[in-house]
């Protein structure tokens, strides 16, 4: 965001020198033609200069950093006194985005640590976080949300209504 208000900046500082051929700081244009030039340029640059903001809806891209404010039952596995034991993924583990599909509503994260992946479908976005401190703040305000599992597939299930 501030790269384009910098280039705003610069783009209304250049412009009147292009238009009108200044190299130095002179009076404003009077009102007339160089006004409506300098409107007309202004008015081909400005939203330009715009549409070149990223857009924070992006977030989370591939190889990105997320927290995500739910637990992931029986996702760890192992071997306890020669029984196989399931282990939830706790609420706020670190976990890497390896392909993201805002648009669709779909996720695959893994587990660096454990090598774990698993596809998230749905309204997670809410639910994800930058910092893990973001993430457990959510988890102690609003709980965690119900979770449904089929395969490496995780949807949240809405709450009834009350």
């Amino acid at each position: 965001m501030k790269s384009s208000v910098l280039i705003v900046v610069l783009l209304a500082l250049a412009v009147p020198c292009l238009v009108f051929g200044q190299t130095e700081a002179a009076q404003p244009p009077k009102a007339g033609a160089e006004v409506q030039k300098l409107g007309s340029a202004l008015a081909l640059v400005l939203p330009l200069a715009l549409s070149a903001t990223p857009s924070q809806q992006q977030w989370p891209r591939k190889d990105d950093r997320v927290f995500v404010a739910a637990a992931f039952e029986d996702m760890l596995k192992m071997w306890f006194n020669e029984q196989r034991v399931l282990l939830p993924l706790v609420p706020c583990t670190e976990l890497v985005t390896k392909d993201a599909k805002p648009d669709k509503s779909r996720w695959t994260v893994e587990d660096s640590t454990f090598e774990i992946r698993m596809r998230l479908e749905g309204p997670w976005l809410p639910r994800m976080h930058k910092t893990k401190e973001d993430c457990r703040s959510q988890v102690e305000a609003e709980g965690e949300p119900n979770v449904k599992r089929s395969g490496d597939t995780f949807t949240i299930i809405p709450a009834k209504p009350k």
